[in-house]
């Protein structure tokens, strides 16, 4: 993790960057030219070579199964984030939104 320093690493500019990379307990603030708050376009940044960044696996899945990407850190952990789900009133939850939150729950392991 220490040699990230030395990379350019493309920056998502809507977190913190020690938060960006690292873990809780180990972070690691980088610097890199290129900030910007979109990860599709840190995704083609980085396919381009202007650096590594650290995005979501549904944004880089495509672009690692066409080898386009390399993953680098592999087996490192890596800081998760929350999602939460804001609704109306506990007391009733339609169907369709019960069903989103399931849903997320699911694919993204929360």
């Amino acid at each position: 993790m220490a040699d990230l320093k030395q990379h350019q690493c493309l920056h998502y500019s809507l977190i913190s960057r020690a938060s960006e990379w690292g873990t809780a307990a180990n972070p690691v603030e980088t610097h890199g030219r290129l900030s910007v708050n979109n990860g599709e376009a840190l995704c083609e940044a980085a396919k381009q070579g202007v650096g590594i960044v650290a995005l979501p696996r549904f944004i880089v899945t495509k672009a690692l199964q066409q080898g386009d990407l390399l993953e680098i850190l592999q087996g490192c952990p890596v800081r998760r984030e929350s999602v939460y789900a804001v609704r109306v009133s506990r007391n009733y939850t339609p169907r369709k939104v019960r069903e989103a939150i399931e849903f997320f729950q699911r694919e993204f392991d929360f």
